[in-house]
C-alpha cells in the first residue's frame, strides 16, 4: 500500500523478488498517480492464495461470467507461465484462444509447449503478424492457424 492505496504492480510470486525493480514500480506510482502528495507511507502485505489448475478450475465450474467460448489468455505471472500453459492444454486445444505471454518468446517452457498447435506472431501497431520464431518483445503473443482467418476477419491479424 502506498499512502492508503493498492498497487497491484507489486504482486508476485516469486520467494525472493528483485526488490530495486519493485521500489522503482513503486517510485513510477507515486510519481504517475500521487502527483503533489508527500510519500507518508509504504506498506507491504503478504498473503498466501490458493493455486490451481486452470483447466481443473474450468472443469469444476463456478465463474461469474461464461468460459465456455475464452478468446484470449493474458498470462503474467512473474516467470511461471509455463506452468500456467501446462495447466490447460484441455483449454488450449478446444478453445485455442489467443495467448499473450510476458516474456513468452523468450520462455523456453511456454515455446515448447504452445509448439504442437501454435504459431508465433509479434504486435505492429494495432494488429499482430504471423512469423517464424521468437521476436524480442516483452509480450509474446501466440495464436492458433484454425483461427487465423478469424482475426483476418476483425483486423487482427495482418495479411
Amino acid at each position: 500500500m502506498l499512502n492508503g492505496y493498492g498497487i497491484g504492480a507489486l504482486a508476485t510470486a516469486n520467494a525472493s523478488p528483485a526488490l530495486s525493480c519493485l521500489a522503482q514500480n513503486v517510485v513510477n506510482h507515486l510519481e504517475k498517480h500521487c502527483k503533489g502528495q508527500a510519500f507518508s507511507s509504504f506498506r507491504i502485505h503478504a498473503f498466501d492464495a490458493p493455486v490451481a489448475r486452470l483447466d481443473d478450475q474450468l472443469d469444476a465450474g463456478g465463474f461469474r461470467v461464461p468460459t465456455d467460448k475464452i478468446v484470449g489468455m493474458k498470462i503474467d505471472t512473474e516467470g511461471y507461465e509455463g506452468q500456467v500453459i501446462a495447466g490447460c492444454p484441455k483449454l488450449l486445444a478446444m478453445q485455442r484462444p489467443l495467448v499473450l505471454c510476458e516474456a513468452g518468446h523468450t520462455n523456453a517452457s511456454v515455446c515448447q509447449l504452445l509448439k504442437a498447435g501454435y504459431v508465433y506472431a509479434r504486435r505492429e501497431n494495432r494488429q499482430l503478424k504471423i512469423v517464424l520464431g521468437p521476436t524480442a518483445g516483452v509480450n509474446g503473443f501466440f495464436l492458433h492457424p484454425d483461427r487465423a482467418q478469424e482475426y483476418r476477419r476483425i483486423g487482427l491479424l495482418k495479411g
